[in-house]
């Protein structure tokens, strides 16, 4: 097979877009067993229960199986399970009733119950993931994402990848680059989270991880933004045609804080600030909850606070309000004059 480019050769380029299936399938596989080994070194050494003098029992990583309407009993089996039933654990203390209320199926738990199956204690399984497993988690997430997304966007759709954070006047976008660079962020998160349950707490532990409503919110703000100011710039465009030309000079992160004139825009410079502001926080929230894995079922991603969120949501406002003050007052240049000789 020859890689060179001609009428009658492969090139590389090609080469990659007919077999990118290849490289997809073989991280797929190597993903796979990573995660299987991981599964099975965690499970291994894990039995149910541990009897302690006759006087009281003890699970570790057991599973929930179910829990009364009125947190009166549960259900847990052992994990990994065994030919036994799950056993039936009565809940008389108020206090306790009061934590379970925390807890639903599918949780692995901690617990201690005794000779009469009469819960004494009960805590979430927390797995000692230290701050560099969650760092590398994130960075080892966030690079497989690029080059899956580069791959698939240069190779097989014969596009440039870095063309998504560039407008229509060939000049960085604010509000595209936000929005691509806030949902990679979120994507990131969610599967580093994934990742680490699935590790830590084995195939059950896939999904179940909600967004907050803060988030949520931001996340709206931010696609929110990206859509206004596509229908102001487009609506700019056919209404004055020749009002945003296309930028001859070489595309540079300038762009985020300037005009189409080159100079600085306050508007443009306050929601890049307040943008980055947000994904830094958010990102470092995220190094922390991932230190603190807690093996719920159903859980959330962090949070972003009140104040993040009504900075992040005014900053993106005033940039649409600029936007569209601008678009209405922009002018089509001024035909060149003709100099008769």
């Amino acid at each position: 097979m020859k890689f060179v480019s001609g009428k009658k050769g492969l090139s590389v380029k090609k080469f990659f877009r007919r077999y990118l299936i290849i490289p997809l399938l073989f991280a797929t596989f190597l993903f796979g067993i990573f995660t299987t080994y991981a599964i099975a070194e965690n499970t291994a050494s894990q039995g149910c229960p541990i009897s302690n003098e006759k006087v009281s029992s003890t699970i570790k990583n057991g599973r929930i199986e179910s829990i009364a309407a009125d947190q009166s009993s549960l259900q847990v089996q052992c994990n990994p399970p065994n030919q036994s039933d799950p056993i039936t654990i009565s809940v008389n203390k108020p206090e306790l009733k009061a934590t379970l209320q925390g807890f639903s199926s599918g949780d692995n738990v901690n617990l201690t119950y005794t000779s009469e199956n009469d819960l004494t204690v009960i805590s979430v399984v927390k797995p000692v993931i230290n701050g560099i497993e969650g760092f590398l988690a994130l960075i080892l997430t966030g690079f497989g994402l690029y080059v899956i997304s580069f791959l698939i966007v240069n190779f097989a759709c014969k596009k440039d990848l870095n063309k998504i954070f560039v407008g229509q006047d060939n000049r960085l976008s604010n509000s595209k680059s936000q929005m691509a660079i806030w949902f990679f962020v979120l994507l990131v998160g969610y599967i580093s989270l994934s990742s680490l349950r699935v590790i830590h707490g084995g195939l059950g532990f896939v999904g179940g991880i909600g967004i907050p409503q803060n988030l949520l919110l931001l996340s709206g703000l931010s696609a929110l933004t990206y859509g206004g100011a596509k229908i102001i710039t487009q609506s700019q465009v056919n209404s004055k045609p020749n009002s945003k030309p296309s930028s001859k000079n070489v595309v540079s992160l300038t762009d985020f804080v300037t005009d189409d004139d080159a100079n600085i825009d306050f508007g443009d410079l306050q929601m890049s600030f307040i943008t980055l502001l947000a994904i830094v926080v958010y990102l470092l929230q995220l190094i922390n909850f991932l230190g603190v894995l807690e093996l719920h079922r159903l859980v959330t991603l962090p949070d972003v606070d009140t104040t993040i969120l009504s900075i992040f949501g005014i900053s993106q406002a005033a940039y649409l309000t600029k936007k569209a003050a601008v678009a209405n007052g922009a002018k089509e240049p001024l035909p060149t004059p003709i100099v008769s000789e």
